[in-house]
């Protein structure tokens, strides 16, 4: 016996539209948030992880801001909530460690390594390297190669 004129399966397929008109309303709405200190942490490990926006040499905090539509003073604080490091010491880090990859795994030179990371000279990243590492990489390479 029927409850209304709509079967079970209509039933369903009103109820999934209800909620695909709901997704979009809140895919639409940029206010909408739960929490905007964690919004900014998907938003900015998005950029970092998915785009590897830490790549571009001239990546600046300020970019980010711009592109963020945000003010500085809440960036610099929501960066911190996500990554416990300043701007700078996070794109360092990764940097670094995907410049330990690529010093490992492939046979691209120093200076090709450097730029495919993002660092603006060879001797910023070496200077990185050695503050993070406590060896050069080309003693880190050598001595991976040798193991």
């Amino acid at each position: 016996m029927k409850a209304s004129g709509h079967n079970k399966k209509d039933k369903v397929n009103i109820i999934d539209d209800i909620f695909s008109e709901i997704e979009k309303d809140i895919e639409n709405d940029l206010s909408f948030s739960t929490n905007s200190k964690d919004d900014f942490c998907v938003t900015i490990r998005r950029i970092f992880i998915k785009e590897k926006a830490y790549r571009d040499s001239t990546l600046s905090r300020d970019t980010l801001i711009k592109r963020m539509d945000t003010g500085r003073s809440i960036f610099i604080k929501r960066f911190q909530y996500c990554f416990g490091l300043s701007f700078r010491e996070c794109v360092n880090r990764l940097r670094l460690k995907e410049s330990v990859i690529l010093l490992e795994q492939s046979d691209l030179t120093i200076e090709e390594i450097a730029e495919k990371v993002g660092f603006g000279t060879v001797r910023t990243f070496q200077r990185q390297f050695m503050m993070m590492y406590n060896i050069s990489p080309k003693d880190y390479r050598k001595g991976k190669r040798t193991q």
